[in-house]
């Protein structure tokens, strides 16, 4: 966390910017399969090394489904603090049929443990700086809330405690890439301990077989 911390200008790497990173990178390491972590096992388990899984994990972020959130949250942001209204800048989404970015999750229904958890890390970091965005986060979390029932998920309080701590725009992505590559690797060391070929089978559901004369 201390040598991530040479990114921000400015940043003496305090002990509070410390422990408030490595609570970031702790958030972000784990959570079972998804789809890089998925990949990373794939890979491992035909005997590929270690660089060539979290190659393939970090390649499955370039999906925006997966690993493109960060990137919207951040343009969101960008959008209010150029003076837009919260509801407005929510309305595009409902307009368009799309999610807030950093909202929802399929597992979650109730709500993101670990988007709780990195609140609560935001809430301390506005105590030393980045308070304003901190405020405008509270706030499109409230107007969601009302508006679409929906509880924010790890990338919305990930991409805020990064931009709060000074990180520049682009890298709470990058940042959450460092702390899951912890999760991948160990997932691969664990396929490699025990490992076998993951094939899924597949069944065909189309056409039925046709003979040509």
């Amino acid at each position: 966390a201390g040598r991530l911390l040479g990114w921000v200008p400015g940043s003496t790497a305090s002990d509070w910017e410390v422990e408030a990173l490595n609570r970031v990178l702790n958030a972000c390491a784990e959570h079972e399969l998804n789809a890089s972590t998925f990949a990373a096992r794939v890979v491992a388990s035909t005997g590929a090394d270690l660089f060539a899984s979290v190659l393939s994990a970090l390649c499955s972020l370039s999906g925006p489904i997966h690993g493109g959130a960060c990137d919207r949250i951040e343009a969101m942001f960008a959008e209010l603090e150029t003076g837009a209204r919260v509801d407005e800048c929510l309305a595009v989404f409902t307009r368009d049929h799309r999610l807030p970015p950093g909202f929802g999750h399929a597992i979650y229904p109730d709500g993101d443990p670990r988007a709780a958890l990195l609140r609560q890390v935001a809430q301390s970091i506005a105590k030393r700086r980045g308070r304003r965005l901190f405020e405008t986060a509270f706030k499109v979390e409230g107007a969601v809330s009302k508006r679409e029932r929906l509880r924010p998920n790890l990338d919305f309080y990930l991409t805020v405690c990064v931009r709060m701590l000074g990180f520049p725009r682009a890298m709470p992505a990058a940042i959450f890439a460092i702390g899951r590559a912890s999760g991948w690797i160990a997932h691969a060391l664990e396929q490699y301990s025990d490992n076998r070929l993951i094939r899924p089978r597949m069944r065909y559901r189309g056409a039925p077989l046709r003979h040509w004369e």
